[in-house]
């Protein structure tokens, strides 16, 4: 059985490489994106990912709440896990069905999400 694909959305380049060790650590496959507008492109290109691992603050920009809805309205069948340590995020905030986790984040639970997502 291949691995199941997660896309890790985060501009900090410590935060990503850290996002990207704890998804392939959990055994998953791992792509990066540092903005809303690489995630799309990434999106657009790669018809094999299940989760989306976003953080709301990607620098300037739209953030990672827009690229929630967008994931949600154009690829209804990704799941989305949002996560923060700078802003309130409120459940109506997030699209239906995606998860939030604050900063900083049980790598734990957060990992149980993705495999919730994906039936493992």
């Amino acid at each position: 059985m291949t691995a199941q694909m997660v896309l890790v959305v985060e501009d900090e380049p410590l935060l990503r490489m850290a996002a990207l060790a704890m998804v392939e650590e959990a055994g998953f496959q791992a792509l990066a994106a540092s903005d809303c507008e690489m995630a799309v492109r990434v999106l657009n290109t790669c018809s094999d990912i299940a989760v989306v691992f976003t953080d709301v603050d990607l620098g300037y920009g739209k953030d990672g709440l827009w690229l929630a809805s967008q994931i949600a309205e154009r690829w209804p069948a990704v799941r989305i896990i949002v996560t923060s340590g700078y802003r309130h995020v409120t459940p109506e905030r997030v699209p239906a069905g995606a998860i939030f986790f604050e900063k900083p984040y049980s790598e734990e639970k957060v990992v149980d999400e993705m495999r919730k997502f994906v039936g493992q």
